[in-house]
């Protein structure tokens, strides 16, 4: 069985595993939509979700 996912602009992605759609869930970056078929809908990134990475120092 796979969950089938819209992206957060309605294109349609790859299904996915239930407990990787269950996770989006309950990490609040996808909502469901439907249930016959389950469809998770992606939300958009948000501004604190994004991994910023350290600068780097020039050591010479």
């Amino acid at each position: 069985m796979a969950v089938q996912v819209v992206a957060s602009d309605g294109q349609l992605l790859n299904p996915c595993h239930p407990a990787r759609a269950r996770e989006l869930i309950r990490k609040q970056r996808a909502i469901c939509i439907g249930r016959q078929p389950y469809t998770i809908r992606l939300l958009p990134p948000h501004s604190d979700d994004a991994e910023t990475v350290p600068s780097q120092q020039d050591y010479s």
